[in-house]
C-alpha cells in the first residue's frame, strides 16, 4: 500500500548539503534494441518506496535508499532531486565499485503541510540502461496545531451593527491552553479567548480553545482589516504563536447596483446613458433628491476638470408588483456628455444624493475609462450605453 507523505511549508527539494555532484548525463537511456556493454554499471535499488505512515507535522522524519552496483564497473551517482525544498538527499559516496552497496540519506521536514502528500527523489547515475532511478516518499501529515478559519472574512457588515466571529485551535497536545490573544492590527475590534476543552473528532481526542473576534459597531464604512496573534502554550512547556487575518467590507444601508461602470474606450464627446439601481438593505423608504459629479483627485492630490456635461438623472420606483408599491430601491437613468476637451483615461465618481443623513446621504458610482485616440480606430467601438442588468455587482 502507497503510504501519503504530506510536506508541511515547503517544497520537496535535495539538498546535497555541500557534496558537489556531477551533473546528469544528457544521454538518455540506451534504446531498447541497443546491446549493454558487457562492463556497464548498473544501479539497482533495494526499495522503490518509503511509507513514513501518519505523522505530526512538529517531527522531521528520516529515512535511507538502499541501492547496490550490479554491474561491471564503477558506478557513479550523478546527481539527486527532489520536488520540494522539504526533502534533503545526501549520498554518503559518488563512486562505487562492482558489487558494493550503499545508501543515500532522506529527511523529511513536514512543517507547513497538512494531508496526503507523494513525493519523488530521483538519483541520476552512469547506468546506461536507467539513468534515472526512482525513488517515492508518501506520508499523512496531521498538524499538531490548527486554526479553523485561518483567515476571517466579513462582507457586507452593516454600518453599526456588531457582528462576532468564532475562531476554533485544535491541538494535539496534553494541557494546550490559550495564553494571550491580541489583536496585534486594526481597531474597533474585540477579542475574547474561551477556556480550552476535550473533544472528540473521529474517534481521536483533541484540545480545542476558541477566540472570539468581534467587530464593532463602531466601525467606519469601507474596509476593516486587522490581526489577532494567539499565543498557547501545553503542558510539556512548547509555546506557539498563530496569527489570524480579520478581513472585513462594512457596508451603509443604501448600495448603488453596479458600484463601478467601466466605459472602455469611447469617443470624444460621446453621450453617457445608463441605468443605475439604488437599492435600500433595510428595505427602508428613501428618495433620490439629486445628483453630483466628484472627479478623482491626480496620484500628487490635484483636482481633475469634470468629465461630463451636462449631467441629468431620472429616478423611478419599480413597477407594481401583487397590489404592492416598494418605495426602497430606484431605476435610475442618468445621462450626460463626455466633454470634448477630455483626452486619456479619465476617473470620476456620479453621487446620488438622497434624504437619508450621515453615512447614506451621498452613494457614490465610480465611473473609468478611456478617450479613444486615433490609434484605438481600427479597434471595435465600445457600447457607451447600458442597462443595470449588465453591470451588476450586488
Amino acid at each position: 500500500m502507497r503510504s501519503k507523505l504530506h510536506l508541511i511549508g515547503g517544497v520537496l527539494a535535495i539538498s546535497l548539503c555541500g557534496v558537489a555532484l556531477a551533473q546528469p548525463d544528457p544521454v538518455g537511456p540506451l534504446p531498447p534494441d541497443a546491446p549493454i556493454p558487457d562492463d556497464a554499471p548498473r544501479i539497482s535499488l533495494g526499495l522503490t518506496e518509503h511509507q513514513f505512515g501518519k505523522i505530526a507535522d512538529d517531527q522531521i522524519q528520516h529515512t535511507v535508499i538502499p541501492f547496490s552496483n550490479t554491474g561491471k564497473s564503477t558506478l557513479v551517482i550523478r546527481d539527486v532531486r527532489s520536488e520540494c525544498s522539504c526533502t534533503a538527499a545526501k549520498p554518503q559516496k559518488l563512486e562505487y565499485s562492482p558489487g558494493e552497496s550503499g545508501e543515500i540519506d532522506v529527511s523529511f521536514d513536514p512543517h507547513g503541510r497538512q494531508g496526503a502528500q507523494h513525493r519523488t527523489v530521483t538519483v541520476f547515475t552512469n547506468d546506461p540502461v536507467s539513468p534515472a532511478t526512482t525513488f517515492v516518499i508518501e506520508a499523512d501529515v496531521v498538524k499538531m496545531i490548527d486554526v479553523v478559519p485561518p483567515i476571517v472574512r466579513m462582507l457586507s457588515l452593516p454600518r453599526h451593527q456588531t457582528r462576532t466571529f468564532m475562531v476554533d485551535i485544535f491541538a494535539r497536545a496534553d494541557g494546550f491552553e490559550i495564553t494571550n490573544a491580541t489583536l496585534t492590527r486594526g481597531e474597533n475590534i474585540d477579542v475574547d479567548v474561551l477556556p480550552a476543552e476535550d473533544i472528540e473528532i473521529n474517534g481521536e481526542t483533541l484540545r480545542r480553545a476558541s477566540v472570539l473576534v468581534t467587530f464593532l459597531d463602531t466601525l467606519p464604512i469601507g474596509n476593516a482589516q486587522g490581526a489577532v496573534t494567539i499565543r498557547s502554550t501545553d503542558k510539556s512547556g512548547n509555546i506557539d504563536i498563530k496569527t489570524v487575518a480579520l478581513i472585513g467590507d462594512v457596508v451603509g444601508d443604501l448600495y448603488p447596483g453596479p458600484a463601478q461602470i467601466n466605459m472602455g474606450a469611447v469617443p470624444g464627446g460621446a453621450t453617457f446613458n445608463r441605468i443605475i439601481t439604488l437599492n435600500s438593505r433595510a428595505e427602508t423608504k428613501f428618495k433620490i433628491v439629486g445628483i453630483e459629479e466628484r472627479p478623482f483627485s491626480t496620484p500628487a492630490g490635484e483636482s481633475r476638470p469634470p468629465v461630463f456635461s451636462h449631467l441629468e438623472f431620472d429616478a423611478a420606483l419599480p413597477p407594481v408588483k401583487d397590489g404592492v408599491q416598494r418605495e426602497d430601491t430606484y431605476l435610475i437613468r442618468v445621462t450626460g456628455d463626455i466633454r470634448p476637451e477630455i483626452d486619456g483615461q479619465f476617473f470620476t465618481e456620479l453621487v446620488f444624493v438622497t434624504d437619508r443623513t450621515g453615512d447614506d446621504q451621498r452613494i457614490p458610482v465610480r465611473v473609468i475609462g478611456r478617450v479613444r485616440t486615433d490609434a484605438d480606430q481600427l479597434q471595435p467601438a465600445a457600447t457607451v450605453g447600458g442597462s443595470a442588468a449588465d453591470h451588476q455587482g450586488h
